[in-house]
């Protein structure tokens, strides 16, 4: 398996690996999120205690995933120019 389709496999929260910025973005919309349902609880507490708890819950599934999936992400490596030219060279 090449590098490419190792890197386009089915995701994981295992070993970091290097990803498409796609993932990165979808990680950032899932911590957004979290943010504005733990705002929503927060707002709605002095009405409905039961849902608040519930988007805190959500919140917090959330956030974990998106944390996770943050933590996982590498990003990828420029070869340093000399290494370019050396390998051009030889």
């Amino acid at each position: 398996m090449s590098q490419r389709e190792a890197s386009e496999a089915a995701p994981s929260f295992g070993a970091a690996r290097r990803d498409s910025y796609s993932r990165l973005a979808v990680a950032d919309g899932l911590l957004a999120f979290t943010i504005i349902a733990v705002l929503a609880a927060g707002a709605g507490v002095t009405d409905k205690l039961g849902d608040s708890l519930v988007l805190l819950a959500v919140a917090g599934i959330t956030g974990s995933i998106a944390i996770a999936t943050r933590r996982t992400f590498v990003r990828r490596e420029r070869p340093p120019t000399e290494r370019v030219i050396a390998g051009l060279a030889s």
